[in-house]
């Protein structure tokens, strides 16, 4: 289960890969994960989170579009989550996450409970990593305690190894690469806004 929450991890490690490809290519988060992970638009748009209405009981202070809704029926879409988390201009008016938010309002509201806080990959201080909890493990009898603990330690450490050499999805902008960005060129005295691509007055050049 994520303890750091989705919008952190989505400006931490993605936003900025894929600038690119939402700005200049047209895309969206959505559009990329639908690609990324196989699942057709239209199969993706009806896939859900949810939880038992009755555990939606605490107050959550920001609003979103359809919240009241979401809230009454314990459901929110894949796409509302990712296009909120990326703040789809089209679609959201502010960028949250959804799903950190919706299972706030429940007894535990766990998932992303930590916000931003982030641990360091192992031997890699310098490399940020999302806390994760490992849950739904197998019961541990008295003795194996030592045993078992330790297999969990290997296991993380392996995957913290795994992700200092096998990054590759997360580390290439053109993941979708249905495009290639086109690189703005903008008359003097103007320079090209990275998050939009248009040119702006950067004021009178001065004279050698």
């Amino acid at each position: 289960m994520p303890r750091t929450d989705f919008l952190s991890m989505y400006k931490k490690f993605i936003e900025e890969k894929l600038r690119a490809e939402i700005t200049e290519c047209g895309n969206s988060l959505y559009t990329i994960v639908s690609t990324v992970s196989g699942v057709s638009n239209d199969k993706l748009k009806d896939y859900e989170f949810k939880w038992k209405p009755d555990d939606l009981r605490n107050k959550v202070d920001q609003d979103w579009d359809g919240k009241d809704d979401m809230i009454k029926k314990g459901r929110l879409g894949v796409k509302n989550f990712l296009d909120t988390l990326q703040m789809n201009d089209k679609v959201a008016k502010h960028q949250l996450d959804l799903l950190k938010l919706m299972d706030l309002s429940t007894r535990h509201g766990q998932i992303g409970g930590l916000n931003d806080r982030m641990e360091s990959v192992v031997d890699h201080p310098s490399s940020p990593a999302p806390i994760f909890e490992f849950r739904d493990l197998d019961a541990i009898k008295g003795g194996e305690v030592a045993k078992r603990m330790g297999e969990y330690e290997d296991k993380a450490i392996e995957m913290h190894k795994k992700a200092k050499t096998d990054n590759a999805v997360s580390t290439r902008a053109d993941v979708v690469g249905k495009c290639k960005p086109k690189k703005t060129e903008c008359p003097p005295g103007q320079v090209p806004i990275a998050t939009t691509g248009k040119c702006m007055d950067v004021g009178p050049i001065p004279k050698e």
